[in-house]
């Protein structure tokens, strides 16, 4: 996806009522975890993640990473730019932990873990 094609993206959905939002969100984690390749999934839940905030978390299909982090989920923190607070995590350093996971540390265990996740 190009810059301002992301850029667009980003400005749109993120005026999005917070109930569309994440309808929105269902649909594109359903067509991630069936393997849809058409969409940009991870721009689109990046940019729908202020108004997804805002809603119950009750509706929300619970991928491999949401479940890998709900034993330590009450500490992570949204801000970013802030000064590190000892004992909390930033949301945006699990990402790049999990693939690193997932590609170097453990591939074939992270690879069951999310089949086993999707059932």
């Amino acid at each position: 996806m190009l810059p301002s094609q992301e850029i667009l993206l980003r400005s749109f959905l993120s005026g999005l009522p917070p109930a569309t939002a994440a309808e929105l969100a269902r649909a594109i984690e359903r067509d991630r975890r069936q393997n849809g390749s058409g969409l940009p999934h991870d721009a689109i839940l990046k940019s729908l993640r202020p108004a997804l905030r805002q809603t119950d978390p009750e509706g929300r299909i619970f991928t491999p990473l949401r479940l890998f982090c709900q034993p330590f989920e009450d500490l992570l923190m949204s801000r970013s730019g802030q000064v590190k607070l000892k004992g909390r995590i930033a949301r945006e350093s699990i990402s790049p932990v999990w693939g690193w996971i997932g590609s170097t540390l453990l591939p074939a265990e992270t690879q069951h873990y999310s089949i086993i996740a999707q059932d």
